[in-house]
């Protein structure tokens, strides 16, 4: 049905391009009171406007980009870029490595939870995701030119400090294999979550060490969202990835480096 060159394939194709592109413009076209951190980017364009030189406010790259826009283009431009790299960039990385089959993993980005999240409220972390996931997606392509994957994954770093989190995780799974371990680590957050065990409060000091509070938001949650939700949430999108790739591992003996990594992660 999907066969590379048939007609099905390219409406199939035409269909994505659309509404990837529907997608970056809806993002990118909103106005200021459209989402808590749009104005908080609004006031930044506003101060690097008045600034006659570039200095680093938070993220490198993002407060270049801020500079940038302020000098030739207007604020909607500054989002309209973020979201072409947030959208584009997954929607390049899911052909990277699902080829044909890259518009199922695109239909899942588009309708989870967190993505608009990602796309409008922390907008910046939601762009340096994507390009860290561009990273993934040329270390699956060729694990040997490191220095493609690698250039990826700090840059996105230097789009969102947060970003440290992730690749210093991906760094360790290079070197520590032990997906038992893993696994086990896993099942056991779990346990402590359901009892509410304060474990997670010394993660979050541990985190705010790298002098940036923000990479917190992998390890905490809203506590403005319910219990319900948040579990919702989890079995609904987070879990469920994590239980299908023990199983294929466990069970099915799936062993390709790609998946152990990425279920290492």
């Amino acid at each position: 049905y999907l066969k590379e060159g048939s007609k099905n394939y390219f409406f199939l194709y035409l269909f994505s391009s659309l509404i990837i592109i529907f997608t970056i413009l809806y993002i990118g076209g909103r106005s200021e009171d459209i989402g808590v951190d749009t104005s908080a980017y609004l006031y930044a364009y506003n101060i690097f406007a008045g600034k006659a030189s570039f200095e680093i406010r938070k993220d490198v790259f993002y407060d270049l980009l801020s500079y940038f826009f302020s000098r030739f283009s207007s604020f909607n431009g500054l989002l309209t870029f973020c979201a072409s790299i947030y959208v584009g960039t997954a929607a390049i990385s899911f052909y990277n490595v699902f080829k044909k089959y890259a518009v199922y993993a695109l239909a899942i980005f588009l309708i989870s939870p967190n993505f608009f999240q990602f796309g409008i409220n922390v907008m910046r972390n939601g762009l340096a995701a994507s390009i860290f996931l561009l990273g993934l997606s040329l270390y699956y392509l060729n694990p040997e030119k490191k220095y493609r994957y690698y250039a990826l994954l700090f840059l996105s770093f230097l789009f969102h400090a947060s970003m440290i989190v992730p690749f210093l995780v991906f760094f360790i799974t290079k070197y520590f294999k032990n997906t038992n371990f893993f696994i086990s680590v896993w099942l056991l957050s779990m346990v402590i979550s359901i009892l509410n065990i304060p474990f997670i409060n010394v993660l979050l000091n541990t985190f705010s060490t790298f002098g940036d509070s923000r990479a917190e938001m992998y390890v905490s949650q809203n506590e403005e969202i319910s219990a319900f939700s948040l579990w919702s949430n989890f079995l609904l999108f987070k879990a469920i990835p994590v239980y299908v790739g023990i199983y294929f591992y466990q069970i099915r003996k799936f062993r390709d480096p790609f998946f152990i990594r990425l279920l290492n992660f």
